[in-house]
């Protein structure tokens, strides 16, 4: 069975922000699941793009969960609520059954523990379920430690579950740009291969020039930046 949200979410996962918003004013015919997910990937990039009023007003009270995550995150990016009343919340949802079952609950959580520097935290509300974008967390999660080797075995079990897919790519790039050597080449080839197969964005060029700066490649890396 096709899936309906796969270019919606793989443009998301590329930093391709206002194709996620495009393509998902083109979704029709979705379960009320399939169409929360839309959602939360649309606003979700409206984050990302800075346009956080646009998401807290929205996102109303009524809203579902996974969708308040979202408002959540843009009071905390946008500094319209304090941290501590942003984490506040968090924990107490958290601490309810139903909340904390949430897969996106638990990755906003996940974000915001990790951008405290709370990497416990991000950990644990990582390994509460098991999604690959979660995982993919838990993988930057450990590469903030310095744990290229705790990452690899991460990206080791997102491989098993789907290796073509981006995030798992993308994921693996980042394990490569942690781990030097080798891997440097391998890592630039999976930024080439995403820009080809799909577009490149500003993340996928900035993901290359890493790579090249970090080979000593130093006219490669700045024509990628340029780009």
């Amino acid at each position: 069975m096709s899936d309906p949200l796969f270019p919606v979410r793989n443009s998301f996962y590329l930093g391709a922000y206002n194709t996620v918003i495009n393509e998902a004013a083109d979704l029709s015919d979705l379960t009320e699941l399939q169409a929360v997910e839309r959602d939360c990937y649309v606003h979700r990039s409206y984050v990302a793009l800075g346009s956080h009023e646009l998401v807290l007003s929205e996102i109303g009270d009524s809203a579902a969960t996974a969708l308040q995550a979202v408002k959540l995150l843009a009071k905390y990016t946008s500094g319209r609520a304090s941290k501590e009343a942003v984490l506040t919340t968090l924990s107490e949802w958290l601490a309810d059954p139903a909340c904390s079952r949430n897969p996106l609950v638990l990755l906003v959580a996940g974000i915001l523990y990790l951008r405290e520097g709370n990497y416990g935290d991000a950990l644990r509300t990582c390994h509460a379920a098991n999604t690959l974008e979660l995982q993919a967390l838990c993988v930057q999660t450990y590469l903030m430690m310095d744990r290229p080797d705790k990452a690899e075995q991460v990206v080791k079990a997102m491989s098993a579950v789907d290796d073509d897919a981006t995030i798992t790519q993308l994921a693996t790039a980042w394990l490569g740009l942690a781990l030097g050597g080798a891997k440097l080449q391998e890592a630039s080839y999976i930024y080439q291969e995403l820009g080809e197969k799909y577009n490149w964005t500003p993340m996928l060029y900035n993901g290359r020039a890493v790579c090249n700066f970090k080979a000593g490649e130093w006219e490669d890396a700045e024509q990628d930046l340029l780009e």
